[in-house]
């Protein structure tokens, strides 16, 4: 049943940055300038792919970020692995 709660917080973490995933809109005009000077028409549908491909990429990052910074700033960074290993020397001993 966590897993399903996680499901729906991830979703709503989602909806709450609407604006994130509007950025979506950026790539596609993009696109839509490329494919004008390219001079070869594309299907409607590209775009719509275009669009929902990066709106959910960016929603998604942004919902990372915040859970990320919050859980630094709260001082959880125990399991985060933030400290580099301790490597062997390869050069000899210093």
């Amino acid at each position: 049943m966590e897993f399903l709660s996680d499901i729906i917080s991830y979703a709503s973490a989602l909806a709450e940055r609407w604006a994130a995933l509007v950025t979506g809109g950026i790539f596609t005009a993009l696109f839509a300038g490329y494919e004008r000077w390219r001079g070869k028409p594309v299907a409607w549908s590209t775009y719509v792919r275009i669009f929902v491909v990066f709106g959910f990429v960016a929603a998604s990052f942004s919902a990372w970020r915040d859970e990320h910074s919050s859980k630094i700033n709260a001082g959880g960074t125990e399991d985060l692995n933030l400290k580099s290993p301790n490597l062997p020397c390869i050069a000899g001993n210093r």
